[in-house]
Order: structure tokens, then C-alpha cells, then sequence
């Protein structure tokens, strides 16, 4: 039996409102196995796995695959009637369900208490009832966001064992490496998303989308180089010629000097002018055709930032006595704490486990003044939205100019972000970043920062934070995020009702 293919031909598709296109006679055909579906936020991964799963319907061009497609949406608000269902196929001893059940590590009483249920136990039991159906095609948009380091293992086990064709839009670089054996990249320059396919895994294709886009640079450099060395000596003749336009006036001459105007004529006979002028027809067409033939490479920018943080006036930033901190049912016990000018820590544990807890009481307890400390929450809530945006327009055109300048190296595009009148939630936790950097605060606080960050915006923050001379007090449950970044582990771990806080 032959290998299956998802095939896409000249797939066109808009929204009502926009005056381009998402997808512009776009065609690719996708093999089986796990093929990673990235690029910047609003390239069309979502899009993409709407218009295969028939849930939005294209202007123009097929979708073509044998078989049964299973659509799994980043939400989980709602518990549809599907989901009970996984539990009839569980009790009538569905051998496939019962797998699923141990390996997500569900609870009989799930669906009864959908509305307790954390986000990491909602997706788990949306993605085993996805899975029960075994389809053919299977489209997967952030399947491990906003979930613990344990639950992100247990989906990252179970996903592996799935061998149809599956397209994967993710943020989760561990998942792309061990998942996918293949990578689309989705461009949002230019009228419609611009497919790049590579073989491998993300660190693979992106590794290839470098070299590829190296490669383009140099030639572009090279190209350019031709260029202006051609006009140049397009300049430099039409200058020449324009000189024996001079010779060859007869404007000089006395009307009844007929032996003058007759060496002139036979002057312009014999001259070069003919082919000069030819000559400079040949090298304008050099010119246009140097412009036409060469591929740009995306518009990259800047990503790395030297940052120099402000001195703190203590060896610490907070020093706090061992206690207990209520978690409702819950309580987390910790020990003494403290934090120097120079630390960078990461807080880990399951959902629910008092991470963000813990970072309202030392900003309560810590006495450290607004100057001190930039925090960035895990959401951030539309009035404190409005005030940083309200903050940023006050400010004069140089010191907006400076901030828009560590936005952009943040991936973020100045443009866009002057003609939205509402900031995605990715670029305002750009921008609330960006700005702690302009005031070089000595301490950034971040909780689970890379949320709604697509991957190059994570790649840029990442690099920035590696260069950034300050403390940094950080929420995350990317593994290879935190490491980058080279934080030390404060490790919540649960025992029943009570929970521990322990230091590396």
C-alpha cells in the first residue's frame, strides 16, 4: 500500500475584512508523519488547519487527502458532547480508550466537573477523545499551551504514537524536536503566506532557513554592488555624450559658413554616438535585469539586545523568613528566600502549585519601589493594558523612538504596532518588556513570559534576556527557554494538601 499525502493546489483564501490575501494560490503537498506548521503570529497557521479541516472555505484551490481529518483547537472552554463520549467507549472496554485514559492520566469523574477542571486537564481529555477517533489526518493547534512540565510530557508520550498524517502548529520547541519530521514555514510578507518546506525537525529547518537566507543576503550584497558600478558608468557615458552633443552644435558657426557645418555633419556621420547610445541602452537592461533576477531574503531584524541594567542599592532584592502561604484547600510551605542583584531564578511546579502565588507575596513583602522591578503577569489585564499604552504615547518622540527601537529587536513590527488601535496580547508583553529595558530596570519579573509569543519572538526575548545585566525572577514551563537564560530552580513539589517550595 502506498504513503498517504495531504495535497493543497492552489489554495486562495481572505478574510471579509482584510485587503490581502493569507494565501495566495498557495500549493504543497504533505507527507505522513508530523509536519510542524510555524511562523509569526498572523502567518495563517491556524488558518491553515481551519480551511483542511473545512471549518473555513477557500476562495479557490482544493484539499485533497484520503480518509477521515480530526480538527483540535487551542480552546477548551466548553465541553462538547464528543467528550462524554470518550467515557461510553471507556466502559464498553474500547481498547483504545483505555490506553488513552492511563497514558493522559484522566479521572472517572472528569466530565462531571468540567467547570474545576484546570486548562492542562481539559486538553488532555479534548486531546483523548481527538485521538479515540484514530483519523487519517490529524490537526493539532497548540496542544501544550499554558500546560505544566508533567502534563506536557504525558500529551508529548501520547502524540508520539500517532502515525497518520498530522500538522502540528506549535510554540513548544522540545515538542517540534521530538515530534516532527518535517517543517512549513508560513511568511506574512507580501500578499498571501509564502510556504518555505524543509525536511527535519525545527532546529533542523531553522538551521536551514538561516543558511538559506545567508546565502540570499550575499547575493543580494553581491548584486547590488553590480548595480551601482553600472550606473555608475551609465553616468559616466551619458555625461561623455553629452559633451559631443556640444562638439556637434552648429549654433557657433556663421550662418554662410557652409565648409563648418559640412566637417559637423560628417562628424556626427562617423561618430561613436550611435553606439554609445546603444551602449547605454545594454546596460540600463543589465540593470533591470540585476533587479528582476534576485530573491530577497525575509526582512530580518535586529534580534539581540546589549542591556545594561541600573545598579541596585542592596547586595539583595528581598530576604524572606520561612512561612506558609494559603492556597484555599492548599498550602504551600517555604523556607527562607532571597534573591541577589545578579540572580536569575525560574520557579517550577505542576499547575495550580502557588508559582504565581509566590511571586505576589515577595512583591508584597519585599519593599521594593516601582523603580525597581518591571513585572510582567501571565495575562495582562485590559485596564493595565490601557495605562501602559497611555504611558508610552506620553512619552516624547525621542524617548518613544528608543523603546520602538528594543520593540523591534523583540521581533515586533513598529508599523503595525502605530496602526493597531488594540496591541495583540504578544505585543503589549513586547512592549511592557521593551520598556523595562529603556528604563534599565534592575529586576524583570516575568510569569510564563513566552505565552502568545510565536517562536522568533521567543528566540528574541530569549537572546535579549541572555544580554540583559540584570536579575531576573522568571515563571516557565519551557524547559529550553529557562536554560537558555541560565536560571537556577525554585521547585514546588505537591504532597497531598501541602506543598513545598525547594531550592536548587
Amino acid at each position: 500500500m502506498g504513503k498517504s499525502f495531504l495535497h493543497i493546489s492552489e489554495l486562495t483564501f481572505s478574510y471579509p475584512q482584510s485587503h490581502t490575501n493569507i494565501f495566495n494560490h498557495f500549493s504543497i503537498q504533505l507527507p505522513e508523519g508530523w509536519t510542524a506548521v510555524t511562523g509569526a503570529n498572523g502567518s495563517g497557521k491556524s488558518t491553515l488547519l481551519k480551511l483542511v479541516a473545512g471549518r473555513l472555505i477557500p476562495e479557490a484551490g482544493q484539499i485533497r487527502f484520503d480518509g477521515t481529518c480530526v480538527y483540535c483547537p487551542q480552546e477548551v472552554r466548553v465541553m462538547e458532547e464528543n467528550l462524554i463520549g470518550f467515557f461510553s467507549e471507556l466502559y464498553d472496554g474500547n481498547s483504545l480508550a483505555g490506553r488513552l485514559f492511563s497514558q493522559l492520566e484522566l479521572d472517572h469523574d472528569w466530565p462531571y466537573r468540567w467547570e474545576s477542571l484546570s486548562y492542562g486537564e481539559r486538553k488532555r481529555f479534548q486531546l483523548a477523545r481527538v485521538l479515540l477517533d484514530d483519523p487519517e489526518v490529524l490537526l493539532l493547534d497548540e496542544p501544550t499551551n499554558h500546560l505544566d512540565t508533567r502534563a506536557q510530557h504525558l500529551v508529548s508520550e501520547v502524540l508520539s504514537d500517532y502515525h497518520g498524517i498530522a500538522l502540528l502548529v506549535s510554540h513548544d520547541r522540545r515538542l517540534l524536536n521530538r515530534l516532527t519530521t518535517h517543517t512549513l514555514m508560513l511568511s506574512s510578507a507580501g500578499d498571501g503566506a509564502e510556504p518555505r518546506f524543509f525536511k527535519g525537525n525545527w532546529d533542523s529547518a531553522w538551521t536551514q532557513y538561516e543558511q538559506e537566507q545567508e546565502t540570499l543576503l550575499k547575493n543580494r550584497r553581491k548584486a547590488q554592488v553590480e548595480e551601482q558600478r553600472l550606473r555608475r558608468e551609465i553616468q559616466r557615458r551619458k555625461q561623455e555624450a553629452q559633451g559631443h552633443k556640444k562638439d556637434f552644435s552648429k549654433r557657433h558657426l556663421d550662418p554662410k559658413d557652409h565648409d563648418g557645418k559640412g566637417k559637423i555633419d560628417l562628424m556626427r556621420l562617423t561618430s561613436k554616438d550611435a553606439t554609445g547610445a546603444n551602449v547605454i541602452k545594454n546596460l540600463e537592461g543589465r540593470v533591470q535585469d540585476l533587479q528582476d533576477g534576485q530573491i530577497k531574503p525575509d526582512y530580518r531584524k535586529k534580534t539581540g539586545v546589549t542591556l545594561i541594567s541600573r545598579s541596585f542599592a542592596s547586595d539583595s532584592f528581598f530576604q524572606l523568613e520561612p512561612g506558609t502561604l494559603d492556597l484555599g484547600e492548599k498550602r504551600l510551605v517555604y523556607p527562607e528566600i532571597s534573591m541577589a542583584a545578579a540572580d536569575r531564578i525560574c520557579l517550577v511546579g505542576p499547575n495550580g502549585s502557588g508559582k504565581t502565588s509566590i511571586i505576589r507575596l515577595i512583591l508584597s513583602k519585599s519593599g521594593l519601589g516601582k523603580e525597581d522591578y518591571a513585572y510582567l503577569p501571565q495575562e495582562i489585564p485590559s485596564q493595565d493594558a490601557e495605562d501602559l499604552l497611555l504611558q508610552f504615547s506620553s512619552l516624547n518622540n525621542t524617548e518613544r523612538g528608543e523603546i520602538l527601537s528594543h520593540y523591534s529587536r523583540l521581533n515586533g513590527d513598529p508599523q503595525s504596532l502605530q496602526d493597531e488601535d488594540v496591541p495583540s496580547p504578544g505585543e503589549l508583553r513586547k512592549i511592557l518588556v521593551a520598556m523595562a529595558f529603556f528604563r534599565a530596570i534592575p529586576l524583570i519579573i516575568l510569569d510564563e513570559p513566552t505565552n502568545h509569543l510565536d517562536l522568533p519572538s521567543r528566540m528574541a526575548l530569549e537572546e535579549a534576556l541572555v544580554q540583559y545585566t540584570g536579575a531576573v525572577l522568571l515563571v516557565s514551563h519551557d524547559d529550553e527557554f529557562r536554560d537558555k537564560i541560565g536560571c537556577r530552580i525554585w521547585d514546588i513539589c505537591q504532597n497531598g494538601q501541602v506543598h513545598r517550595l525547594q531550592r536548587d
